[in-house]
């Protein structure tokens, strides 16, 4: 078993492809980004992506976007946050996952 601890996050840009429901993401500005997060924060290494939504969108743009991070990362962590499960108080729910918080998944692999 491996701990996976999230404790950040920078953002991505990218772009509707024309005349397709899919994206292109900026590799430039992604290199960048990962270029300045690890200035930051030399000891974490980039394990991922995230996303709001309640289903995976496999013909647009999550894996445009996964394939974007498979360059900077050998085997990228996706996780979906469903705004409409997490409680509101920022409790969190049956799985322990919370707004605003630091999360750590048990048994990634």
């Amino acid at each position: 078993n491996l701990d996976l601890e999230i404790c950040n996050s920078f953002e991505l840009t990218w772009t509707p492809e024309e005349g397709t429901n899919k994206v292109v993401v900026d590799a430039e500005y992604l290199e960048q980004q990962k270029v300045r997060y690890k200035t930051v924060y030399p000891k974490l290494d980039v394990v991922g992506w995230y996303s709001t939504g309640q289903a995976v969108d496999h013909d647009g743009h999550d894996l445009a976007i996964h394939k974007s991070i498979c360059d900077v990362s050998e085997a990228p962590v996706y996780l979906i946050f469903d705004p409409f499960r997490i409680a509101m108080d920022g409790a969190g729910d049956e799985d322990g996952i919370s707004a605003g918080r630091r999360t750590k998944i048990r048994g990634a692999k």
